[in-house]
């Protein structure tokens, strides 16, 4: 949802100085939307690979999808402004929905046994 306030932002920007009591966000709003759409791309992208019919349980393993989304969000960078805090709340909130799936036997099984990770 954010992502499509995002889109069409001059136009909310020239609609909202052009009506009275339309209050419109400030510039560092703006960014800071950007840089939470940017930071939750890959859990929509995530989310729609694990809910396709294709899917199967060795895309959600160490070695996948978990694994990228942590590498995502504990690099440091430029975007970080305003979304630090963010970050931080869903890496902990991934770390501790995933945390036993590495002791998980048959999650690692299912993972070796994918032709596609060969």
């Amino acid at each position: 949802m954010l992502r499509h306030l995002c889109e069409p932002r001059r136009a909310l920007s020239v609609y909202c100085s052009e009506v009275d009591g339309a209050a419109s966000l400030s510039a560092h709003q703006w960014s800071i939307a950007d840089n939470i759409v940017q930071l939750l791309a890959p859990f929509e992208e995530c989310t729609r690979e694990v809910s396709g019919d294709t899917a199967r349980i060795s895309l959600v393993t160490h070695f996948t999808l978990v694994e990228v989304l942590r590498n995502i969000l504990s690099r440091e960078g430029a975007n970080d402004a305003g979304i630090k805090t963010l970050k931080a709340t869903v890496l902990e909130s991934l770390n501790a929905c995933f945390a036993d799936i590495n002791q998980e036997e048959r999650y690692t099984v299912a993972t070796l046994m994918d032709p596609r990770f060969k």
